[in-house]
C-alpha cells in the first residue's frame, strides 16, 4: 500500500491524465522508432542497455530538430519499402514495436534490444521477401547476421563479460558501470568494484546518485572516511534532485537508495 501511495502521489505531481499525450512525446516516439528500425538492420552497436532513452539523453530528442526530420525520413523510407515488398511485415513490424514506444509525458524512454524479438519476425519476412528473387544475396545477409550474432552471443558468458562488453560499446550508458560494481561489490571485491565508478564519475553524464552510491559504500567497507563521506554526500545530493523530478521509472529505486545511504551513517 506505501508503495502504490507513492506512486498516486507522483501521478498527481506529474500530472498524468488519462488519454493525455503530448505532441512532444510523439516527437521523441518517432526518434524512438527510427532507432528501432538502425537496432533492427544491424545498424547500431549491440549491448544489454544502449545509451538512448536516458532521459539525461533524450531530452532533445523531444524537439522538432535535424534529428527528428531525418527519422521521419527513415521510418517513411522504412514504410515506402515495406509496403512495395511485404505489407503484411511492415504492419506486424509496426504493430509490435509501436507498443514499446512511451508516449506519456515524462517518464523515460528506455531502449532496450529485447522489445524487437517479436516485431523482428517482421523484419525477417521483409528480408525474406525482398531477397526472394537473389538467392546468393539472400545467403550473404544471413551469413553477415549469423557471424554478428556468433560474435554477440560471447558477451552472455556470465555477468562481468556482458557488462564490460556493454562498458565497450556505449561508455556514456550508466547503467553497465553500476551493475558491474554492484556484481564485484557482491563478491566483496571491492577494489574491482571501484575502478568502472571512477570511468563512470568522468564519463557518464546520468544516474550520479547510483554512481556516488556505490563508491561510498565502497570506501565505507575500506575504511576510508574522506572518500566515503565526499561520495556519501553528492549521492544523497543528486538522489534527492532526481527524487524531485518524480521519474516514476526510477522513484523506488531512489527511495531505496536514500535510505540505504542515510543508513550508512548510522
Amino acid at each position: 500500500m506505501v508503495g502504490l501511495k507513492k506512486r498516486k502521489v507522483c501521478h498527481e505531481g506529474i500530472g498524468l491524465k488519462s488519454m493525455y499525450i503530448h505532441w512532444r512525446s510523439c516527437i521523441l516516439a518517432l526518434n524512438v522508432m527510427a532507432y528501432y528500425v538502425l537496432m533492427c538492420f544491424g545498424f547500431t552497436k549491440l549491448a544489454f542497455w544502449h545509451t538512448f532513452g536516458y532521459k539525461d539523453y533524450t531530452q532533445p530528442l523531444d524537439r522538432l530538430n535535424r534529428h527528428f526530420f531525418l527519422s521521419v525520413i527513415l521510418l517513411c523510407s522504412f514504410v515506402a519499402f515495406g509496403l512495395n515488398y511485404n505489407t503484411y511485415a511492415i504492419v506486424w513490424w509496426f504493430m509490435f514495436m509501436g507498443v514499446f514506444c512511451n508516449l506519456i509525458p515524462n517518464l523515460n524512454q528506455f531502449v532496450s534490444e529485447r522489445y524487437v524479438y517479436i516485431a523482428n519476425v517482421g523484419t525477417a519476412l521483409l528480408l525474406c521477401s525482398f531477397f526472394e528473387q537473389l538467392g546468393v544475396g539472400y545467403w550473404f545477409l544471413v551469413g553477415v547476421f549469423y557471424m554478428g550474432s556468433w560474435d554477440y552471443i560471447k558477451a552472455y558468458k556470465n555477468n562481468a563479460s556482458l557488462f564490460s562488453h556493454g562498458i565497450s560499446a556505449f561508455p556514456t550508458c550508466p547503467a553497465h558501470y553500476t551493475n558491474l560494481s554492484s556484481m564485484y561489490m557482491e563478491k566483496n571485491m571491492f577494489p574491482e568494484a571501484i575502478k568502472p565508478l571512477m570511468i563512470a564519475i568522468h564519463l557518464v553524464p546520468a544516474q550520479k546518485a547510483k554512481v556516488h552510491g556505490n563508491l561510498a559504500k565502497c570506501f565505507k567497507v575500506w575504511g576510508d572516511a574522506t572518500r566515503w563521506k565526499g561520495h556519501y554526500k553528492s549521492a544523497l545530493k543528486s538522489a534527492l534532485l532526481a527524487r524531485q523530478d518524480c521519474d516514476l521509472n526510477m522513484i523506488e529505486d531512489l527511495d531505496n537508495m536514500i535510505k540505504e545511504l542515510q543508513g550508512l551513517c548510522s
